[in-house]
């Protein structure tokens, strides 16, 4: 059954709560959640059960910043600027990034909240590209839209100057859903000038996301933060034109540590702008692409990418996974793991069944069949 407005409002309200208190971080903040549950107020929790010793601290603040309203506060800013609220126990938080440990625990959202459940390629590079880069990279965009999967895609990127912005224009020209991942707060774009470029991407069936508090003042390292954002959402990474040390780079290794699909487009030894994606090929974190023209088709020949409709082969631990879920109708993560034991691979088990839309995830983080 879905929320109430009423319920609804207190879960987004205690979400923004737990994100605004300095020090408890999306790790302990993700359990934190899961303790609150169906409660409603942060004085019904029992935080002794979180045994940290900042707990009562912790308490103390959040119980605060319920009396004093410091999210409707934070949600007048974020409606008033046409925004939305996903929350990760939604069904339109991306499947992907729900699995991080560090997820956010709600999205900001602009645009078409159904387009989270795409499949999403993260495209990322130079904020200094040269013009070699910013044509492979259309190249790489065009590739795609000629492939006949564009309606199910969609590219992800940073809204940067650069590369970033060389993704999110060629979507836009070529009819595919685009992605922008902001660093900063909802009511502000960054770099102003892609004010019209981040209208574009809404007015055009995109997105604009964002998981920053209206109150919070930008810094440098929000755009690191942001950029497991992009890795943690996105099936396959792809580097176009990076230095040694750069945004891209952490991107890409992000994606590496969560076990996605990372590529990188080689260049020159001597080329600056370049040997951040030689560096992340040498290391094997990414693998090479040769033609940028060709790369789609020669991608998806070698992997199955989701579940389609003439495309039903399951792996032998999904079927398994499948069965017991249709069995029981509705299961915990945590009974999976009890029955199946700690060394089968649940989790990544079902990430693949979820984002084939072959089981849903709901609140309390329960599976079951999915439900058309």
């Amino acid at each position: 059954m879905p929320d109430s407005p009423e319920n609804r409002l207190c879960r987004i309200q205690r979400a923004i709560e737990l994100q605004a208190v300095e020090g408890i971080g999306l790790v302990y903040a993700r359990r934190l959640w899961e303790l609150l549950g169906p409660l409603r107020h942060w004085e019904d929790v029992d935080f002794n059960k979180l045994q940290h010793k900042q707990c009562n601290a912790w308490r103390n603040r959040l119980v605060m910043l319920e009396r004093q309203g410091y999210a409707n506060r934070q949600l007048d800013i974020v409606y008033r600027h046409t925004w939305q609220v996903v929350l990760i126990d939604d069904k339109d938080y991306p499947p992907y990034l729900r699995h991080l440990v560090d997820a956010p625990l709600f999205l900001f959202v602009k645009g078409n909240c159904s387009h989270l459940l795409r499949q999403h390629i993260a495209l990322v590079g130079t904020r200094k590209p040269s013009e070699e880069g910013l044509s492979v990279c259309a190249d790489l965009v065009q590739s795609i839209a000629t492939s006949g999967r564009k309606n199910r895609l969609s590219i992800v990127s940073g809204l940067a100057r650069g590369i970033d912005a060389q993704a999110h224009r060629t979507s836009l020209s070529e009819g595919i859903c685009t992605l922008a991942i902001l660093g900063n707060p909802p009511q502000h774009i960054y770099p102003p000038e892609h004010f019209d470029l981040a209208d574009k991407i809404v007015d055009n069936g995109g997105l604009l996301v964002t998981e920053f508090l209206p109150d919070v003042i930008s810094r440098p390292y929000h755009f690191a933060q942001r950029n497991r954002v992009i890795a943690g959402m996105s099936r396959l990474t792809i580097v176009v034109e990076s230095a040694l040390k750069g945004g891209a780079l952490i991107t890409a290794r992000r994606a590496y540590e969560e076990n996605r699909d990372v590529f990188a487009v080689p260049g020159r030894c001597n080329d600056k702008s370049s040997l951040g994606c030689n560096y992340l090929i040498a290391q094997n974190i990414a693998q090479l692409i040769e033609n940028p023209q060709t790369f789609w088709s020669s991608y998806v020949s070698r992997i199955q990418y989701g579940v389609t409709e003439d495309s039903t082969l399951l792996s032998v631990e999904s079927q398994a996974v499948l069965d017991h879920i249709a069995q029981c109708g509705k299961v915990s993560l945590e009974a999976m793991v009890n029955t199946f034991g700690t060394s089968f691979p649940i989790c990544e088990t079902l990430l693949e069944l979820e984002t084939a839309r072959i089981v849903s995830f709901h609140k309390g983080g329960y599976y079951s069949i999915h439900a058309p």
